[in-house]
């Protein structure tokens, strides 16, 4: 047979457990929350590498297709301006058209 302990009280007992348990929950609670944030401001640094990245290399293309498309305008001008210079100008057929039009 068992010998039973007069002083061990088992409300007590199950106080301490509880007690304990707590203990172990919060200290588990504050482990897990910076586990958390070191994961997080190690997804924060990741994410803001390729964004950084990413921004810069849809810069470089706009850059790129601005000059490009900066080119593109100026060399159309160009050919414009050539075109309305290989064009006679006949001022007295103009000037006829005027005076049709106006009076």
């Amino acid at each position: 047979m068992l010998e039973v302990d007069e002083r061990f009280n088992p409300i007590e007992h199950i106080r301490q457990v509880e007690k304990d348990s707590l203990v172990i929950i919060e200290n588990a609670k504050a482990e897990a929350e910076k586990k958390l944030s070191k994961a997080r401001a190690a997804c924060d640094e990741k994410f803001k590498a390729y964004y950084n990245q990413a921004a810069e290399k849809l810069h470089e293309e706009f850059l790129q297709k601005n000059a490009d498309a900066l080119k593109a305008h100026k060399k159309q001008l160009e050919e414009y301006k050539e075109s309305l210079l290989q064009k006679s100008r006949n001022s007295q057929e103009f000037d006829s058209f005027l005076t049709k039009s106006l009076f």
